[in-house]
């Protein structure tokens, strides 16, 4: 049980990364979409005659940090993805079955929800234990 509670841990884990590399991603692309505006903008500003070519290349630089970084989020993100395929012992995760942010968590679940939990771990294939029992006269008690 104890390794079922690690692995459980692990995927928790991973499931969050994934879905923080998931947002970084989105906003690495948000970064290069705006260097590239500002990009054109630049250019277009430099052939009116009211930028000089130096302040051009320094925004054509950042473009190509930014095209970097995007690459570098994507690949991570790619990564991460298969990292948690493999743990949770999947083929493959597909970018849009990862939500786009976290899923709300309500952390004080009520007593019937905690029984319920309980309930479906023990059916479930752990073994009744007797710290199990403990926690099922706790919330017997609680009720």
């Amino acid at each position: 049980t104890e390794a079922l509670r690690a692995l459980a841990g692990s995927l928790r884990l991973q499931y969050l990364g994934l879905i923080y590399q998931q947002m970084a991603l989105r906003n690495a692309n948000f970064q290069l979409q705006m260097s590239q505006d500002d990009l054109a903008r630049q250019e277009q500003l430099q052939k009116d005659g009211a930028v000089a070519a130096g302040v051009v290349s320094a925004v054509r630089l950042n473009v190509q940090q930014q095209t970097l970084a995007n690459d570098q989020a994507k690949q991570l993100f790619v990564h991460t993805r298969r990292l948690f395929a493999h743990l949770a012992g999947l083929d493959d995760i597909t970018e849009t079955s990862v939500p786009s942010e976290i899923p709300h968590f309500d952390p004080s679940p009520t007593v019937t929800q905690s029984g319920e939990l309980l309930k479906g771990f023990i059916g479930g294939g752990i073994e009744d234990t007797p710290t199990s029992e403990i926690y099922a006269m706790q919330l017997k008690q609680s009720n």
